[in-house]
């Protein structure tokens, strides 16, 4: 994790999107991790954190085995993107 945890400015400074997969998956399995990525997008969205909004999105990526360099292409907005993110299997969405 991040060096100087007290000086953050994102979720980048702390950590990396892998390592917060790994976490995310540890604490609440497959279902319910995807639903957090999901809620933390949702509130850096809704709070205009950019960075973490693109930290997040990156984790939720990972988390549908979606590299985000190479679906995205570049830092393009992303609404309307995650609809057509594959579904993992099993999933409930």
């Amino acid at each position: 994790m991040g060096q100087n945890s007290c000086n953050w400015r994102s979720y980048w400074d702390l950590a990396t999107p892998d390592q917060a997969c790994g976490v995310l998956l540890e604490r609440y399995g497959p279902r319910r991790a995807k639903r957090a990525a999901v809620e933390s997008v949702r509130a850096a969205r809704l709070d205009d954190r950019d960075a973490d909004r693109w930290f997040w999105l990156a984790v939720l990526c990972r988390l549908h085995g979606v590299d985000l360099d190479a679906y995205f292409g570049s830092r393009q907005p992303v609404q309307g993107h995650l609809r057509r993110l594959p579904r993992a299997a099993g999933s409930d969405g």
